[in-house]
């Protein structure tokens, strides 16, 4: 999924998705029960193309999932 936040700063954004990963791991989802989720966020730049963005961002997700999942990562700037 994605979501774009227009006019938020980076950090902002990092917050809503932290709160977006905590609504998910405290609701249970039918069948499945409790499930978590890894985010990753990334903030625009001018000389961001839509695959540069959302490559950063998927990046982010990455760093979430290989740092013990469940969480969310901001990308870092110049990434």
């Amino acid at each position: 999924f994605l979501i774009l936040c227009g006019n938020t700063a980076p950090e902002d954004a990092l917050v809503l998705a932290e709160r977006i990963r905590r609504r998910i791991e405290e609701r249970p989802l039918g069948d499945c029960g409790r499930v978590t989720a890894s985010l990753g966020v990334a903030g625009a730049r001018r000389d961001d193309t839509v695959e540069s963005l959302v490559q950063r961002a998927d990046r982010a997700m990455y760093v979430s999932k290989e740092g013990g999942r469940n969480r969310s990562t901001l990308s870092a700037p110049g990434t």
